[in-house]
Parts: C-alpha cells; structure tokens; sequence
C-alpha cells in the first residue's frame, strides 16, 4: 500500500516535458530486443558474468541520494567525451558512458540510454531519465542515465 501526502503547490506543478511527450521521443524496439528483455528469448550470455545481486538494506540506505538526484534532474547538459563499451554487461548491449558538464555548472559521468552509439557526438545535448541498470537475482536496480534531448 502506497500513501501520497500533497500540498497545495501541487494545483500549480506543470511538468517539464509531461509523459506522453516523453513517450512520443522513444525509439522503435525491435521485437527480439522486446522478447529478451521479457524472458521469452534466450540469447548468448554476456561476456562478463552478471552483476551481483542488489543489497537492500544497502539500497534503502542511500534512498534520498540515489532517487533525488541531488541536485537538479531538470537541467540539460552536454557531452564532453564518451566511450562505448562492448564488453560491459548489459542487457542493451554496448554500454555508452560520457562525461557531461550540465548547464548548472555540474559534471557528471553517467551511463547514456535510447542512443544509437554511431550517433552519439562529444557538444550534444542529454536530458536525465529514471531507467533500470540491470537486474540480478530477480530484483531490478534504478538509477539515473542521460538520453540525448530532443
């Protein structure tokens, strides 16, 4: 059971890109990629072993930090450098990371999501997206990621 407590402020909250704009950003899927990651499609393991499984306690712990996104999650930034790692496991397999300097004077690296990597150029502009990192014994771990702004 989930309780929400509001306050007035809410009646005033517009959302800065409202969810069926974030949805209408996405990219096709292809339906072997969409069975994979629903189990209904075996496909050739990793080349490095999954990651271990998620601590919970160590997880409720950093509750404030890891889903707050200290700071601001609002802001765009740019990419500095990236690199694309094939080796990485993922379950989008090649993992891009980059560096970005954020328009709030912040730099972060962080994992990129929703990018082709023969697309991804050092001055391009990412927004911050909630997404799941990986899953390892059949708990799923959140994080933040960047995906190029539209």
């Amino acid at each position: 059971m989930l309780i929400f407590r509001t306050t007035p402020a809410l009646a005033t909250f517009a959302a800065s890109r409202p969810a069926n704009t974030q949805a209408a950003a996405g990219e096709p899927l292809p339906y072997g990629k969409y069975l994979t990651w629903r189990g209904l499609l075996t496909v050739q393991p990793p080349n490095r072993p999954e990651p271990s499984r998620v601590s919970s306690s160590a997880a409720a712990r950093s509750v404030d930090w890891k889903f707050s996104l200290t700071g601001r999650s609002d802001v765009l930034g740019t990419i500095t450098t990236f690199t694309i790692d094939r080796m990485a496991y993922s379950p989008n397999p090649p993992v891009a990371f980059a560096v970005v300097d954020f328009d709030d004077g912040r730099r972060h690296s962080i994992e990129l999501t929703d990018a082709d990597p023969d697309e991804i150029a050092i001055g391009q502009r990412v927004e911050m997206t909630f997404r799941r990192l990986f899953t390892a014994g059949g708990i799923h771990n959140y994080f933040w990621k960047a995906r190029l702004a539209l």
